[in-house]
């Protein structure tokens, strides 16, 4: 059994290099998590509910063929305040930024989305 290739952003961006004609569309997803209860927990140790994650689904299209790669870029939980989930976006946003730049500088063509 043939085992898949994992694509980090990184192998997108080292085709781009190359001279491969690499297009890029983002799709920002802010899921859910519901952490499993475990038995040996107690009230100390008891995680505080649900947590997001804010993630970057990036699909490329490379020679004819769709490449996915899941990128996170922040995490938190609903325990915390409106201002702790702020700053968490403000930063997933700013490393968007960076890897915005880094597709720039390897010529991939997309358009940039923020949470």
């Amino acid at each position: 059994m043939e085992k898949a290739h994992v694509f980090r952003l990184e192998d997108i961006i080292v085709l781009a290099k190359e001279e491969k004609d690499i297009n890029a569309s983002v799709d920002l997803i802010k899921k859910i998590v519901t952490p499993t209860v475990n038995p040996e927990e107690t009230e100390d140790t008891k995680s505080s509910g649900d947590m997001y994650l804010l993630l970057g689904e990036f699909n490329f299209k490379v020679a004819g063929k769709v490449r996915k790669v899941l990128k996170s870029y922040a995490f938190g939980t609903f325990a915390q305040s409106k201002d702790s989930m702020a700053q968490n976006i403000r930063l997933a946003n700013e490393r968007l930024k960076i890897d915005y730049q880094r597709f720039r500088n390897a010529h991939i063509m997309f358009e940039e989305k923020y949470f």
